[in-house]
């Protein structure tokens, strides 16, 4: 690609569906920006363009390197006309380092030049953060209005901005940079970007390629939660086996089906979740889960010390890891899980609840898998959320002994 290349999309081939950008959120932005070119920037200034910050028209990325080299004034004039002839009166954006994520890769055979000379790491935060300033003052000079500027590098996102005097900009006037602290980088997939995307039946990469990511994204945008639960209340293994049903009935590419079917596989794991917090209700989930292919009554005062203590005790194969109803409990503590510790949804306490102890019963699960990392990373995030979690606490106490299921996983010799 040459210094003065960018690629531009539009959201749709057809009049785009209305869309909300929260721009204030970098995530946010990432995720629009992942749509609207179909693939993850990465060591890119990607821009959504704006017509008076009311409507999104075109997504264009450019490579990082020829906006820190002597060509960046004409780089910059060019992109801002690229979007000016789409209609856009300005633009939001990130500056991409790496995948935003990890190590930035490398920008060019060369490196970029930034602002005062060469840098060694030239991928760096503060690099992208003179790049950022660059592309600011150019749209300041343009008259182009860019309100949202953040550099992406490390799980971390900053807002640049700067302030000029009014009018021309010669050289050597002064130039204040405001940079905020460093925002974590959230789960794109998590986004109301991609909830709205999902629920269009758009064909999008925002969330990788399972369904987990798009239906925790409905769910956390508030999807399923006015239905009214039947009465009387059927068993907690029908809601789990259709919850089960739902989710294997959304295999396949994102967005290929009808959207329907998400809304149809929010409501069913939501209200299996839901229903799981009420202590009787998952206690009566739980000897059901662990009493599969034991003896009817081994389990049936939902008596713990069994699994320690006889070693005919072993986990149904559905229960083991890759099994059909331990994967189901991952997929659904995965999509229920808040999305922010402290910071979830006051009105879907019931939701939350239900996560705590479904995340509960997989750590019991992954225990008796001898998972013991796994279930006390689960418990810690329960005990967070939850500090007073009983069976959380025990179960944390069993992963971090720790305490050894009976049964013994190796082969025997």
């Amino acid at each position: 690609m040459t210094a003065r290349d960018a690629r531009p999309s539009r959201p749709h081939d057809t009049p785009p569906r209305a869309r909300t950008l929260r721009a204030l959120d970098p995530t946010e932005l990432l995720a629009q920006i992942t749509l609207g070119l179909q693939d993850a920037p990465r060591d890119s200034l990607a821009l959504v363009g704006h017509r008076d910050r009311c409507e999104v028209v075109v997504t264009t990325r450019s490579e990082l390197w020829p906006l820190a080299g002597e060509d960046a004034a004409a780089t910059l004039d060019h992109l801002i006309g690229l979007l000016r002839r789409e209609g856009c009166t300005g633009a939001f954006g990130l500056v991409v380092l790496g995948d935003g994520r990890g190590p930035a890769g490398d920008a060019s055979p060369a490196g970029p030049a930034p602002l005062g000379g060469p840098v060694e790491e030239p991928a760096d935060e503060a690099a992208g953060i003179r790049l950022a300033v660059r592309v600011l003052v150019a749209a300041r000079t343009e008259g182009f209005d860019i309100p949202e500027l953040w550099v992406l590098a490390h799980g971390r996102a900053r807002e640049v901005v700067v302030s000029v005097p009014a009018g021309p900009l010669e050289p050597g006037t002064p130039i204040d940079i405001g940079i905020s602290d460093p925002v974590a980088l959230g789960d794109v997939g998590s986004t109301l970007v991609a909830a709205e995307s999902v629920l269009a039946g758009e064909q999008h990469r925002v969330d990788g390629r399972t369904a987990v990511a798009p239906l925790r994204s409905l769910l956390l945008a508030g999807a399923g939660r006015a239905q009214p639960r039947p009465l009387p209340r059927p068993a907690i293994t029908e809601t789990w086996n259709i919850a089960r049903a739902s989710l294997r009935a959304l295999d396949g590419p994102v967005g290929t089906g009808d959207p329907e079917r998400w809304m149809t596989a929010c409501e069913h794991v939501r209200s299996f979740v839901v229903d799981l917090a009420s202590p009787p209700r998952r206690d009566d989930f739980l000897v059901r889960l662990l009493g599969r292919g034991q003896d009817a009554a081994a389990l049936a005062d939902g008596d713990l010390t069994r699994l320690v203590e006889d070693p005919r005790c072993r986990p149904h194969e559905s229960i083991r890891a890759g099994g059909a109803w331990y994967e189901a409990l991952r997929e659904m503590e995965a999509v229920t899980r808040p999305a922010v510790a402290g910071s979830a949804d006051e009105g879907d306490a019931e939701l939350r609840a239900g996560w705590a102890n479904l995340a509960t019963v997989l750590a019991l699960a992954a225990w008796w898998n001898h998972r013991f990392a796994t279930a006390g990373a689960l418990t810690d995030e329960v005990l967070h959320a939850v500090p007073d979690h009983s069976l959380a606490r025990l179960v944390a106490v069993m992963a971090a002994g720790p305490v050894q299921p009976g049964w013994d996983p190796r082969p025997s010799t």
